[in-house]
């Protein structure tokens, strides 16, 4: 029953997000000479060399090491994906993320279920005593937004814990991140770190260094220190996504 449910997870949880699909999608082979870029801007989004894993990671709020199963390409080949609604109101992040479940799915035949497997991840917890969090006003556009600053140091605004986690995954750490504090609203928040040379998926080269002057703690202190939270490496049981099919994408 579980896997059976998994099956129609992409379609179900589009169609109920917003029963519409991209009004427009393009999908080609990356250039080489491009950077890593995966982008909700008004009406579009678009991603820049990025993999299947990485562009399903981010539909389902997953690190690539939680999708497991399917083809070597899956990894390996990068692609750009530009697609556009023909709706007059903008993206929001869940709606992008559910339309390019549905994307997946017509383009690239995908079907997952979820499962649960031992993985090593971190977890991000409650601290000794009250986190040092700043309730957001909230911004514009409704959700969590990040911006990478320097390599080292991160803003993130208007965002859930579980959106925070997320986007450690994405943009910072070598493992899935979990959301395990159990705090609720949301917040807006910078940290700044020495950061090395597992963290930024070696995109560190690309980025400008922390100026500050001082050397800043490693991550885990700085979250003891900067925001009243721990970060603590772990390895356990933690929700895969597991590939049952997917095939090249279709014609443009």
């Amino acid at each position: 029953m579980r896997a059976l449910a998994g099956l129609v997870l992409t379609a179900f949880v589009a169609a109920t997000a917003w029963a519409q699909t991209f009004a427009v999608s393009t999908i080609k082979p990356s250039r080489p000479e491009e950077g890593y870029a995966v982008v909700v801007q008004g009406r579009r989004f678009f991603t820049r060399q990025t993999s299947l894993k990485e562009i399903i990671g981010y539909a389902y709020m997953m690190h690539v090491g939680q999708i497991a199963g399917g083809p070597e390409w899956i990894g390996s080949e990068k692609f750009d994906v530009d697609a556009e609604t023909d709706r007059d109101d903008k993206l929001t992040q869940p709606v992008a993320r559910a339309m390019v479940q549905q994307l997946l799915a017509d383009r690239f035949r995908l079907t997952m279920h979820r499962d649960r497997r031992e993985l090593s991840f971190y977890a991000v917890t409650a601290g000794s005593g009250p986190p040092k969090l700043t309730k957001s006003a909230g911004n514009d556009y409704g959700f969590g937004t990040v911006g990478i600053q320097a390599f080292g140091q991160m803003s993130v605004q208007n965002a859930t814990m579980g959106e925070f986690a997320n986007f450690l995954q994405r943009y910072v750490l070598d493992r899935p991140v979990l959301d395990q504090t159990g705090i609720e609203g949301r917040y807006d928040l910078t940290l700044q770190w020495t950061a090395d040379e597992t963290q930024f998926n070696g995109r560190g080269g690309q980025m400008p260094r922390l100026q500050t002057g001082f050397e800043p703690p490693d991550i885990f202190g700085a979250f003891r220190e900067q925001l009243g939270l721990r970060l603590v490496a772990k390895r356990d049981l933690a929700p895969v996504m597991v590939v049952d099919r997917l095939e090249k994408p279709t014609a443009n």
